[in-house]
């Protein structure tokens, strides 16, 4: 039986044999491993009986582990390469980062790289029998078993009233990583949800918590902003690579934040499933080449995780160069102000309607309703749309096309893609970065006590305000709205007369 499906059964019998799966639900992950084996996975579940090993092998055992652990902690006192998970976990993705922990085991520190993770959780029965609420910090051990029946990976820190919504316990974390274990180069992976641009409708933000962005702590209400994240950055002192293992963060407002803050960061324009990121292939790959250069290892992170695509969902992930975005939102502001000059409505609104658009937190299966728009697919449906009769009409047409050219050849350093969004668009049309274009319909307030709310054909300009209050921060808080055009660009959409 071929391994990799094995791991993938095992890990799927153990979480649900350990009690990790609610009545009804099972994840995608693990739905499609036992799927591959002809499995079923009812309410039932699947009962394992984990063997036990004790006496002198298990003394034995532990004492070869303990030779194998002071080796790698004791080992160069700067390695080529760390890297940082900080796994939120405490919200319903707990069992999740119980599964990835699992994986990240596989593969494990090396003389060369160390991996080092913070994990949460909201407590009941877990993994491995794992009860523990709050968060732990592991520094991360290969497996010395082919199928464990435990995690082997050393507790170095517990914290049980931790708030992993607070953009200063993340910085402590960081802080923390790279001062016990210094590396030439770190990669830092944020795994949790994550809601873009928008606040997605959760309880509400206890004193001093941040609107959403990422990293949802549902214990305490709170979640890292994406300007928070950015300040995780600048207090640490950066990073080589930074990935966001989550929904909807690689947008140009985000990216834009962490210029001068890290190269490169790699996320998901799209909703990002819990397979969407390889932990254990990533990190082989990196443990192959630990000391190269930053885009090298951002290129791995994707390139590792694609042959993990397997199912039905779409999937998406993408390398973009911070560094590049001075000069690409320069053409982005020239092509913007030329056409707020030019005024093709007809071009406008065909670029606003047609442009694959990203799932909407709120609604999701209603993609019309989403700002969040592919950057590259809505310039081009701009230019294609032209009237170039008009006078200044090639001129913009040009202007997009270097727009389109920057961002295909230097702001995306990586792009990869599989399937259909659910509203039957190609994946393959999203290019690596979305950008806050207002929705191509519109949602009317039902008169009807409890009514679903009514969808427009078309978005009123007396929506603006209402869609913009959705936003985690203001959208003219961030640095892209106050330092670029797009702003302007984006009240010129909304100020579009609906048909008639």
């Amino acid at each position: 039986m071929n391994l990799e499906i094995m791991t993938r059964l095992r890990i799927a019998l153990l979480a649900l044999a350990a009690g990790m799966v609610g009545a009804g639900y099972v994840s995608a992950d693990s739905r499609s491993a036992m799927d591959e084996l002809g499995v079923g996975w009812g309410n039932d579940g699947v009962k394992v009986s984990a063997p036990v090993v004790s006496g002198p092998a298990a003394a034995g055992r532990a004492a070869g582990e303990a030779a194998r652990e002071a080796s790698l902690l004791a080992g160069p006192a700067v390695k080529d390469l760390t890297v940082m998970f900080y796994m939120n976990g405490r919200n319903n993705l707990g069992i999740h980062h119980f599964r990835d922990l699992y994986k990240m085991e596989q593969a494990g520190s090396t003389a060369s790289m160390n991996v080092v993770a913070e994990k949460g959780s909201l407590g009941g029965k877990n993994m491995f029998d794992q009860t523990w609420a709050g968060s732990r910090r592991y520094f991360v051990r290969k497996s010395p078993e082919e199928f464990p029946d435990r995690f082997y990976s050393t507790v170095l820190a517990e914290f049980p009233t931790v708030d992993m919504g607070d953009w200063r316990h993340a910085l402590e974390f960081v802080r923390w990583a790279k001062t016990g274990f210094p590396a030439r180069r770190y990669v830092l992976v944020i795994s949790d949800h994550g809601s873009g641009l928008f606040d997605v409708p959760r309880r509400p933000a206890t004193a001093g918590g941040s609107a959403k962005g990422i990293s949802f702590d549902e214990k305490t209400g709170n979640s890292i902003s994406n300007l928070a994240l950015a300040a995780i950055l600048r207090e640490a002192g950066g990073v080589d690579v930074l990935v966001l293992d989550a929904c909807l963060m690689q947008a140009a407002e985000i990216g834009y934040e962490l210029r001068g803050l890290t190269p490169y960061v790699v996320g998901s324009e799209e909703v990002s499933w819990t397979n969407t990121m390889d932990q254990q292939a990533v990190l082989k790959a990196l443990a192959a080449a630990p000391a190269a250069a930053p885009l090298a290892l951002a290129r791995t992170v994707v390139r590792a995780s694609v042959p993990g695509w397997r199912g039905k969902e779409h999937q998406k992930l993408s390398v973009v160069s911070t560094a590049e975005f001075d000069a690409f939102t320069t053409l982005l502001d020239v092509w913007a102000d030329d056409a707020v000059r030019l005024a093709d409505t007809r071009a406008a609104k065909a670029a606003r309607d047609r442009a694959l658009r990203f799932e909407d937190p709120w609604a999701a299966s209603r993609n019309p309703l989403s700002c969040y728009a592919d950057l590259y697919d809505f310039v081009k449906l701009y230019g294609e749309n032209l009237d170039l009769a008009r006078p200044g009409a090639a001129q913009l047409k040009a202007l997009g096309d270097a727009v389109l050219e920057h961002l295909r050849t230097r702001l995306v350093a990586q792009n990869a893609t599989k399937g259909f969004n659910r509203a039957g668009r190609s994946m393959a049309d999203a290019r690596g970065l979305s950008i806050y274009v207002p929705p191509a319909q519109g949602l009317r307030v039902n008169p009807d006590p409890g009514g679903e709310p009514v969808i427009l054909a078309e978005t009123l300009p007396s929506q603006q305000a209402a869609i913009e209050g959705q936003f985690a921060n203001r959208y003219d808080d961030y640095a892209f709205a106050r330092n670029t055009r797009w702003r302007a660009f984006v009240n010129y959409l909304w100020s579009l007369p609906p048909e008639r």
